[in-house]
């Protein structure tokens, strides 16, 4: 299991949660890592930290973590692929007791008219018209349109079934923050002001996921340290 990673989480957890809330953080916490270099472990050792914590104690509330840390997984295989996001998925699989098992499939009654319009409604609710430049640009790539729409927004992030969309949003905004993609970013911390997130809890999720590039990075004696401000 990662040692340095298991250690940062009992030093810097309670501080992540006290500023973002005890069920906000490591969503974001988990998608940062997911989305760099520790895509491997990260999902098997935030389950081992936060299961130990009081507020998991019963079986009910662990199955509560499990799924939102699955449905973390799950939208990040939009933004970052399927085999980081499954490497992510197994790490924690291993670590859930079998007592603890919840097997939620949150999708099983998918369609595709369901999910064309949920995902148009969401593009047209995040971005309210931001977006049309960019899909001016891609009309002779329906392509990437129909998986930006009806994949991306419509199979992955608007599903609310067990995360809200503001939620989704945040963990997109976390990625997006650990991969550098400054336009992206841009549109997220727009579209999180138009779903209602207050602008200071928005500066907290791009301090945290570069807290974690900070971690990553210093721990990888490969890579400069360097944060972006």
């Amino acid at each position: 299991m990662d040692t340095e990673l298991t250690r940062f989480l009992h030093q810097h957890g309670p501080v992540f949660a006290e500023k973002l809330g005890h069920d906000r953080w490591y969503l974001i916490a988990l998608a940062a890592l997911t989305s760099g270099d520790r895509f491997a472990t990260a999902g098997g050792v935030l389950y081992r930290y936060l299961s130990a914590l009081p507020e998991y104690a019963t079986r009910a509330k662990r199955q509560f973590l499990i799924r939102r840390l699955r449905e973390t997984l799950m939208k990040l295989v939009f933004v970052v692929g399927i085999p980081k996001s499954l490497e992510g998925m197994i790490s924690l699989a291993k670590e859930i007791d079998e007592l603890d098992i919840d097997s939620t499939f949150t999708r099983s009654d998918w369609s595709p008219e369901k999910t064309k319009a949920r995902g148009e409604a969401l593009n047209d609710r995040i971005y309210q018209g931001d977006a049309d430049p960019v899909f001016e640009l891609l009309k002779h790539h329906q392509d990437f349109i129909f998986v930006i729409k009806e994949i991306g927004y419509g199979l992955f992030l608007s599903d609310e079934t067990v995360l809200p969309i503001v939620e989704g949003e945040t963990i997109l905004l976390a990625s997006l923050v650990v991969q550098e993609t400054p336009v992206e970013i841009a549109s997220h911390t727009k579209g999180l002001a138009r779903l209602g997130l207050d602008e200071n809890v928005v500066d907290e999720i791009k301090t945290l996921s570069g807290l974690m590039v900070t971690f990553m990075r210093s721990s990888n004696p490969s890579r400069p340290l360097e944060v972006r401000s």
